[in-house]
């Protein structure tokens, strides 16, 4: 027994030791690490575009592009955006609330795809209006085509090609 304390007593010095007790704080190392989450769409929106269209118009980051029928009879509008809720992303893309348009959803998966339409008075007469949305989970894709009223029948099939060949494609620009 003597031995057993006499061994315990030694460990206890040994510990004590300045070299091999811990005294005052213990020094760490932190490391942080920040993920950075893009911001930027996953996709860019393809579609079919005459060749009597001409670019109008488009934003600075390119998310917003409009194209002009040349002797002005419709023009397409491309956007990218976010949104809170697809009632929003209709309204900021129509301007009109969801129940106030023929509206149908498609349900592609993974990429939601709904189609509208509508009509309106405006500053050049009645339009008709129509277009594709899509959703990434993230990014709203809208493709909208507004055409003069009485010019919509000649140019029906033309439009029905247009959303058509609408998607989207991967963004593989850094």
């Amino acid at each position: 027994m003597k031995k057993c304390l006499l061994i315990l007593l030694v460990y206890f010095l040994i510990l004590s030791a300045s070299g091999c007790a811990v005294k005052g704080n213990a020094h760490s190392e932190f490391v942080e690490d920040r993920i950075e989450i893009s911001q930027r769409p996953a996709y860019f929106l393809g579609t079919y575009v005459p060749k009597e269209m001409l670019l109008e118009a488009i934003s600075e980051d390119r998310s917003s592009k409009v194209y002009v029928h040349k002797d002005g009879d419709y023009e397409m509008i491309i956007d990218v955006f976010s949104a809170n809720t697809l009632d929003t992303a209709l309204s900021k893309v129509t301007g009109r609330e969801k129940n106030s348009l023929q509206f149908l959803s498609l349900d592609h998966y993974p990429i939601d795809e709904y189609r509208y339409a509508w009509s309106a008075l405006s500053e050049q007469g009645e339009q008709t209006c129509c277009g594709s949305l899509f959703y990434d989970g993230t990014h709203y894709y809208a493709l909208s085509i507004h055409c003069v009223a009485e010019k919509e029948k000649e140019y029906r099939e033309l439009f029905s090609h247009i959303l058509e060949t609408a998607s989207l494609q991967a963004n593989e620009t850094p």
